[in-house]
């Protein structure tokens, strides 16, 4: 996940891939079919996908929200740490 953050981030601020990895596990929350969304977006987003769908699918719409939240939110942090860790 850390790798494809890092792959990513070459094209886009860190607001863009928690925008994208929100996006994928919205759809991921559908139930989407991870296939037709790597093969319709990309691969460069199969390891965002790969990531959400190891997660729970959830039932109630509270739980699939957090759960989108909660992917954004990790990925937005992420890559933060990766430019803080990166040498000027």
């Amino acid at each position: 996940m850390i790798l494809a953050i890092a792959l990513a981030a070459t094209l886009a601020s860190c607001e863009d891939l928690a925008a994208l990895a929100g996006r994928v596990m919205q759809y991921r929350q559908i139930p989407g079919d991870a296939a037709a969304l790597i093969r319709e977006v990309g691969p460069e987003i199969e390891p965002f996908v790969l990531v959400a769908y190891n997660e729970p699918l959830y039932s109630t719409p509270e739980n699939k929200h957090q759960a989108v939240i909660e992917f954004k939110n990790l990925v937005y942090t992420t890559r933060k740490a990766q430019r803080r860790a990166k040498p000027a």
